[in-house]
């Protein structure tokens, strides 16, 4: 089981074309009848930029973890 949290703390500013994202993940791992966490958690930095045409859609450039 995983909880992902996205949040921006230290990404450089976005522009019209480019974001800038860093997700947390923190998981969980189930045996039988408990749960433990699991260390570490995982940081991936995302940058997403805009289609260059008309459609307005956006695309993962780049991911780093």
């Amino acid at each position: 089981m995983a909880e992902v949290s996205i949040g921006c703390s230290g990404c450089p500013p976005d522009t019209d074309t480019v974001i800038y994202r860093v997700a947390t993940i923190q998981q969980t791992a189930i045996a039988a009848d408990h749960a433990e966490p699991v260390d570490p958690d995982i940081t991936v930095w995302v940058t997403v930029t805009k289609d260059n045409g008309d459609s307005g859609r956006w695309f993962i450039d780049d991911i780093h973890y």
